[in-house]
């Protein structure tokens, strides 16, 4: 187990769910002192692995970055999902004019065999054919028009 990738897979998860790792490592019952433990070198049981990674709404192999299908060279993609979904349907479509856009200027189009069900995995899959600087230029847009939202 990589420390490091964990570490950071439990605070962005915890960022996105509104919490802190230590709340959410004593509300999933792991232990309050869980994080601190794994950072000193201890190992932890997969059971309190697996009470983490079911309160974070995640598997295990992706709260410990094993899962390559949500791998991506751009930001983290649990962020741009959390911040889509708080968009309101219309700025939703507005994204995802944008995606398909810088997608067909790249001459991919998703395959009719991987069509999307559902908006959140239609936006990822769109999002993964980017390269990595429209993929920064997706998540500016997803931020300007979620703060003018908030506002």
């Amino acid at each position: 187990m990589n420390v490091d990738i964990f570490v950071q897979n439990v605070k962005t998860l915890c960022k996105l769910k509104g919490t802190t790792p230590t709340s959410a490592c004593e509300a999933s019952g792991a232990g309050r002192n869980f994080m601190d433990n794994i950072k000193k070198g201890s190992i932890p049981s997969v059971a309190k692995v697996q009470m983490l990674s079911s309160y974070l709404g995640v598997t295990v192999s992706q709260l410990l970055g094993e899962d390559a299908s949500d791998i991506s060279q751009g930001p983290a993609q649990p962020y741009l999902v959390y911040r889509y979904n708080h968009m309101t349907q219309e700025d939703q479509a507005k994204v995802m004019a944008f995606v398909e856009g810088l997608s067909l200027d790249q001459g991919k189009i998703i395959p009719d065999n991987q069509q999307a069900i559902g908006h959140d995995e239609e936006f990822v899959s769109l999002y993964r054919q980017l390269t990595p600087d429209q993929q920064a230029l997706v998540l500016a847009q997803l931020r300007g028009i979620v703060s003018s939202v908030d506002k």
